[in-house]
């Protein structure tokens, strides 16, 4: 969903230096809701290299074409880039607390009511005191917005409950 900061959003938040896509596009800090979660802006990327599976030789004497073959393969390193969102936050880490910057900023702009403009949007803003994830046992989805939640002053309403199979 869509709703636009709070107050308290734009003065504790600074998101215009902490959030990227508002690095970008300015303009959207005063129309998007959006939390840091105490999450860093920017986590750290490693390079990672994985050498090739060398064949190995069963005579004690190595030949010319198989010097040649692993100079080649020392050649074919495969290099990849691992982007640490696992440090994100000192909390509880993940890709998931990107979106949960958005989602439970707009979850407490609702509640906070900040378009109480009309009676409709006053009355659901009301209406908004509790959220509500749904996910399989042990979900990273469900632990990080309860963790993330509870420190926007959300109340996880006594815990999970198991549906019947």
């Amino acid at each position: 969903g869509l709703a636009p900061p709070t107050s308290t959003m734009i003065a504790e938040e600074h998101s215009e230096t902490k959030c990227a896509l508002f690095r970008h596009l300015p303009n959207l800090t005063k129309k998007l809701a959006w939390r840091s979660l105490g999450a860093a802006s920017k986590t750290p990327v490693h390079m990672c290299r994985v050498p090739p599976i060398m064949a190995t030789s069963t005579s004690s004497t190595t030949t010319n074409t198989e010097n040649k073959n692993n100079q080649h393969n020392k050649k074919n390193v495969v290099e990849f880039c691992v982007k640490r969102e696992d440090l994100i936050s000192p909390t509880y880490g993940g890709n998931k607390v990107r979106t949960l910057q958005h989602q439970l900023a707009v979850c407490e702009s609702r509640r906070d009511g900040v378009d109480d403009k009309d009676q409709e949007t006053a009355t659901s803003a009301a209406a908004f005191r509790q959220l509500v994830s749904v996910g399989t046992g042990g979900s990273n989805q469900v632990v990080a917005m309860v963790v993330h939640a509870q420190r926007l002053g959300w109340d996880n309403g006594g815990g999970s409950e198991k549906l019947p199979a």
